[in-house]
């Protein structure tokens, strides 16, 4: 367990660093737009970009996850010519699927445009984002060959990059064009210019590249069975994630839709853990499945659950009583309105991130069906509840029907994972860690929020004091509950950092 235990550590320390930069950049680019366009025009571009990565799961049909799955088992048997059938496979799906999709979006850019996004720039918009679904299948392929191979720094790069670039070309448009349309151009470059920056890499991690056809029919079959499951999958997470500004678009304003397109980032950006942590949980975790080491894969389940709540807690809880606060401060007071549904998510948002852990462990098994059917369930309830819920309640509606879906999800996929691994759920752990939960959210509402208030004011001095004193607070509730302990942490420490260990093949 030490090697697989180290390494996975170091590889979700190094993704871990690269995605943080990657969510602060890209939120760092929305504080930006949403000053600058206001909430209508910022509602405009996100209400027709959130539509158009809706749909993408036609495109992708699943190939991401399958590739990275079969080019992991392929390195384990040795076969280098099987990864080229892989990777050549993927790119012709995806190409078919781009072309589907995007002749559906040209046909009807002008009827949405006037009957669902109501503003006839949407047409343009919808457009010009083709070309970004077109050349975004490159660097994507690039990117999930990087995962494949374990190349967690040049993997975790890709996202990084592309959003310092979008930021940068955003500035270096908004002199030329209207102010809607500089993101949409950024996003139009960015394609072909990170396919040529990784070209180099991926040909070193690429064992030969050359297209190979032979088996196409035979490689299909393989892969779509793995993708088809990961294709109802990925529509499902799209439904999770973004069925709620799709069906706010229809029944409200732009500007509330800009609004909650300013909460709900705010929200995820902390998800940016939980897929760094997925990121390297999938290929080791199929390894270890391939090598049916069930042992190591149900203490890597056990770590994950048992620490990564806890080390979130302090910073959700900051963030619920601040919440007004912190978005009127980076965004402007005419998006405070949004701050309740910011709330709101972030309950739900501290407990999805150990979903993106079982779907990972899940998909790693090849219980893509399991995790299929974990995430159309969830998906079926957010859309049901949002058709009932938004036109009554609007943006608070959205935001408690995706607190519910994910709730939904954490209970459906930890129970499969478990079971997966013939063990029985740790009930009693989960309710000292719920206690802490409670007792410390408790103690920042009734004592440590109207305190540094009432002797600071809302600021950040507030929000800084507010973590540290949390933070202390629930390290010490964590082992008076027994939570983890010192020995513990210090096994984990030299499990990381021990030079002995040697890596099991």
């Amino acid at each position: 367990m030490s090697s697989y235990f180290r390494k996975a550590v170091r590889s979700t320390g190094i993704s871990l660093l690269m995605v943080t930069l990657a969510a602060i950049v890209s939120y760092i680019t929305r504080i930006y737009l949403a000053r600058l366009l206001g909430p209508e025009e910022y509602g405009l571009f996100y209400a027709v970009f959130t539509f158009v990565i809706f749909f993408l799961f036609i495109r992708d049909l699943g190939l991401d996850q399958s590739l990275v799955k079969f080019i992991a088992a392929a390195r384990v048997r040795g076969s280098k010519g099987d990864i080229m059938r892989y990777l050549t496979t993927t790119i012709a799906w995806q190409l078919l699927g781009t072309i589907i999709m995007s002749g559906v979006f040209i046909l009807g850019s002008s009827y949405l445009a006037v009957h669902y996004f109501k503003d006839s720039r949407a047409s343009i918009i919808l457009l010009l984002l083709v070309i970004y679904i077109f050349s975004s299948i490159f660097f994507r392929v690039q990117k999930q060959m990087f995962q494949a191979f374990q190349k967690m720094f040049l993997y975790s790069s890709v996202e990084l990059l592309k959003n310092v670039l979008v930021f940068l070309l955003v500035i270096a448009f908004l002199p030329f064009v209207s102010k809607v349309y500089a993101p949409l151009f950024a996003y139009v470059l960015i394609g072909p210019l990170l396919t040529l920056v990784y070209l180099i890499p991926f040909l070193k991690v690429s064992p030969r590249l050359t297209i190979s056809i032979s088996q196409f029919k035979e490689t299909s079959k393989e892969m779509l069975a793995y993708g088809i499951p990961v294709l109802f999958t990925s529509a499902s997470g799209a439904v999770i994630g973004y069925i709620d500004t799709i069906i706010l678009t229809f029944f409200v304003s732009l500007s509330d839709v800009g609004i909650y397109n300013v909460v709900l980032p705010t929200a995820i950006i902390i998800l940016s853990i939980g897929r760094s942590l997925s990121s390297v949980v999938f290929p080791m975790s199929s390894e270890l499945w391939e090598k049916r080491d069930l042992r190591r894969l149900y203490q890597g389940l056990n770590l994950i659950h048992q620490y990564v709540l806890i080390a979130l807690l302090p910073l959700i809880i900051v963030l619920f009583f601040q919440s007004e606060f912190i978005i009127g401060a980076l965004f402007g007071q005419e998006y405070q309105s949004g701050a309740l549904a910011f709330q709101i998510l972030l309950l739900g948002v501290m407990i999805y991130i150990l979903v993106q852990s079982n779907n990972s462990i899940l998909a790693g098994m090849g219980k893509t069906k399991a995790v299929m059917k974990v995430t159309m369930i969830s998906a079926a309830a957010n859309t049901i509840l949002n058709l009932l819920l938004i036109p009554s309640f609007g943006i608070i509606g959205a935001a408690f029907t995706t607190t519910f879906s994910y709730y939904l999800s954490f209970f459906m996929s930890t129970k499969i994972v478990y079971s997966s691994l013939q063990k029985k759920l740790p009930l009693k752990k989960w309710s000292k860690i719920l206690a802490v939960a409670f007792i410390s959210f408790a103690i920042a509402g009734i004592v440590v929020n109207p305190l540094l208030t009432f002797l600071f004011g809302s600021g950040w001095l507030t929000v800084l004091l507010s973590i540290m004193i949390m933070c202390l607070f629930c390290f010490i509730l964590s082992l008076s509950f027994k939570i983890f302990n010192f020995a513990e942490i210090k096994r984990m420490g030299r499990r990381v950092f021990s030079k002995k260990t040697q890596l099991q093949n």
